[in-house]
């Protein structure tokens, strides 16, 4: 893919961003029929039942929006097309999940085409950072991050998007989050630390230091000495 973005000489960022917006309605709809399909060879005995045992997140996003549909629509309407026709409409394209997720597919892809070197495209590990920065930003006040997702959760629209929901802190600005956690202690109320401790224990907000090196001294302690070895 980012090969593809570098070397397709129509590239255009709104077009990615299109793309993507709209493909994300098609793939949640065609994992769920690709499940059905193989939920059917399992009930027929051609695959083992394991393969359908546990079911997609897709799968689950698709019940939900199925259930209602059931009682709500006409029995000549195709629920699974009213769903296409919602995913491809403007109101999903604002849920935040959605948006995130898009605009730092596109943001990646302009990213790469403005010349980054093939050493340096991300590995398939990013999918899982743009899952839990799509997914818990709007709600959050505050995520750390690695230093690629840093770079570029603070470019154009996407850094527009972002700067509504949580602050994001990685390594290159490592005091100005011990500074954010600072003040958060400091403007705490009494009751808020009270109950901090009712629940985590009365040592909770003294930092567990010794965390550290406990690791360290667990290994250099010697198992004891079995009766072979007296």
């Amino acid at each position: 893919m980012c090969a593809h973005w570098q070397n397709t000489p129509d590239f255009s960022y709104k077009k990615v961003l299109a793309d993507e917006l709209h493909g994300f309605g098609e793939i949640t709809i065609n994992k769920y029929l690709r499940y059905l399909a193989k939920f059917e060879q399992a009930s027929r005995g051609e695959i083992p039942v394991s393969e359908v045992a546990f079911f997609p997140p897709e799968v689950s996003l698709i019940n939900a929006l199925l259930s209602p549909l059931n009682s709500l629509t006409e029995s000549t309407q195709n629920p699974i097309a009213l769903i296409r026709s919602f995913f491809q409409s403007k109101i999903f394209r604002k849920v935040p999940y959605v948006k995130v997720w898009s605009l730092f597919w596109a943001t990646l892809a302009r990213v790469v085409r403005s010349g980054m070197n093939p050493e340096n495209y991300p590995s398939g590990s990013i999918y899982n950072d743009l899952e839990v920065i799509a997914a818990y930003s709007p709600y959050c006040d505050a995520m750390f991050v690695d230093q690629e997702m840093d770079n570029l959760s603070r470019q154009g629209d996407l850094g527009k998007c972002l700067a509504s929901g949580a602050r994001i802190f990685s390594l290159r600005s490592k005091e100005a989050f011990l500074e954010y956690l600072r003040q958060l202690e400091k403007d705490a109320s009494l009751e808020h630390i009270a109950l901090v401790k009712e629940v985590y224990g009365p040592d909770a907000g003294t930092p567990f230091i010794d965390l550290l090196n406990w690791d360290k001294r667990k290994r250099s302690k010697k198992p004891p000495s079995t009766s072979a070895e007296q």
